[in-house]
């Protein structure tokens, strides 16, 4: 079967709705390119985090060229009696198929959070234990999404074709379940890796850098809730006038994977930042801690001198200056005794030969 009549997308809200289907989803593809930019420049081998990413963007790229054609062909954004019977069943069609892209979208997205959690803090057999449950959660919503989308309505054709015998379930709370679960799984997301964050043995300027960048998260909770108010507000009804109303439904449906998406790239962009940005070519890469007491550590200065000794070849077998044995000396003796001499424009050790320090 072909397309039906394509309509126009300067009228309605059509055109916002293609704005949308194109900005999000390309900033989404442009933080996964960073991602494996990234990955390569620190030598990093690529792991199933990063394979999962790229199939949400993926099933993501399909969810916008669905939407894309459902507002040429289906009429999404316009009023409905703008519509012939064609564009509201192409339109039907759209949203039956929008929810399994959907659902793999957000689904492969949420297992790459996963994933990226129990390779960065799996040394933590707790953690790693939680991090795998988590990760069960977010297969059985993607399963859960998907059952609903396939059998809510019995034939699956009767989503878009009425004149047959068939029924649907209760669309208005099942998408809201969906939401609302959806919301759940992300509210674990970001609240697991809080407390072993700050446990990681790396700077406090790159916990809290972290930590903001898991709180970015909360952006798809507000994402998720705003869908939900559409959908609560959006009539199924025969008669309704759907292709308007649900306009908003699916706007959110995309902006939420992107933002999704590329929360999961953030952690690992470091590299890729550093290499554009002047500025940011300090601080410590994520599932790469360091020591606190390292960081801290600094070359030991000789008193006598005002020189790092560590600048300096040792004299002999010795490490340090050879001082006296005397522990009675004091430090003025000490120096005498060791031959330091200093002059204004330039701090040096000098060592005499003619003096017998050995024991008497």
């Amino acid at each position: 079967m072909g397309f039906p009549p394509a309509l126009p997308l300067d009228t309605g809200r059509a055109s916002s709705i293609v704005i949308c289907c194109i900005v999000f989803p390309c900033l989404a593809a442009l933080t996964v390119v960073a991602r494996f930019v990234a990955r390569r420049q620190k030598a990093v081998k690529y792991g199933w985090d990063d394979y999962l990413v790229v199939l949400a963007l993926l099933a993501l790229c399909g969810q916008l060229t669905i939407l894309i054609l459902g507002t040429i062909y289906g009429g999404v954004g316009h009023h409905n009696v703008r519509l012939s019977s064609a564009n509201i069943a192409f339109q039907y069609k759209v949203l039956a198929a929008v929810q399994f892209t959907f659902a793999t979208s957000v689904g492969f997205m949420k297992m790459s959070i996963c994933v990226l959690l129990i390779r960065v803090f799996g040394l933590n057999r707790a953690f790693r234990l939680a991090a795998w449950c988590a990760l069960g959660l977010c297969i059985a919503w993607t399963i859960m999404v998907i059952s609903i989308g396939a059998g809510l309505c019995r034939p699956f054709s009767y989503n878009w074709n009425r004149d047959q015998d068939g029924s649907c379930g209760n669309s208005v709370a099942a998408y809201i379940s969906i939401a609302a679960t959806d919301i759940g799984v992300d509210a674990v997301l970001i609240t697991l890796p809080m407390p072993w964050l700050w446990r990681l043995q790396m700077a406090t300027k790159t916990k809290v850098g972290l930590t903001v960048v898991f709180a970015f998260a909360f952006l798809d909770i507000i994402v998720a809730i705003l869908r939900i108010y559409y959908l609560v507000n959006t009539s199924y009804a025969e008669g309704a006038d759907f292709s308007w109303v649900s306009s908003g439904t699916f706007v959110w449906s995309v902006i939420e994977p992107s933002l999704g998406i590329i929360v999961a790239c953030a952690p690992v962009l470091g590299p890729a930042i550093k290499h554009c940005v002047p500025w940011g070519q300090t601080g410590t890469q994520i599932g790469q801690p360091i020591s606190s007491r390292a960081s801290n550590w600094q070359t030991p200065t000789n008193p006598y001198s005002g020189v790092s000794m560590a600048q300096h070849a040792p004299l002999g077998q010795t490490k340090q200056p050879e001082f006296s044995q005397d522990r009675g000396d004091d430090e003025e003796s000490q120096g005498d005794s060791a031959g330091v001499t200093a002059s204004d424009e330039q701090m040096q050790i000098s060592v005499r030969t003619d003096l017998d320090i050995r024991p008497g």
